[in-house]
């Protein structure tokens, strides 16, 4: 696992339903594409609820961190790329 990918995204899943992320430590079109997406990925975060526990699961093979998150209403499974310790460069999710 890269280092800090899961605190990261920790962070970001925190920031994601505040509705507020730190877009200074998103790269250049993770920024993008969430300040597009932002009112969606909100309302997914909301409706799955806290999150109950994050779990490595691997590394897939374009070299992306996978953790599944389990929140109390629902498991989505998480692949992250990291552009520096704490800046993630690349973020994706879809439900399990």
């Amino acid at each position: 696992t890269a280092p800090g990918a899961e605190a990261a995204l920790k962070r970001h899943l925190e920031e994601l339903r505040a509705g507020q992320p730190n877009y200074d430590l998103l790269g250049t079109g993770l920024a993008a594409a969430t300040r597009r997406q932002l009112g969606q990925i909100k309302e997914t975060i909301a409706r799955l609820g806290p999150v109950q526990s994050i779990t490595f699961k691997g590394v897939g093979p374009a070299g992306a961190d996978i953790f599944e998150v389990q929140f109390e209403r629902g498991t989505t499974e998480w692949r992250i790329t990291m552009e520096s310790e704490q800046k993630i460069a690349g973020l994706s999710y879809r439900p399990l």
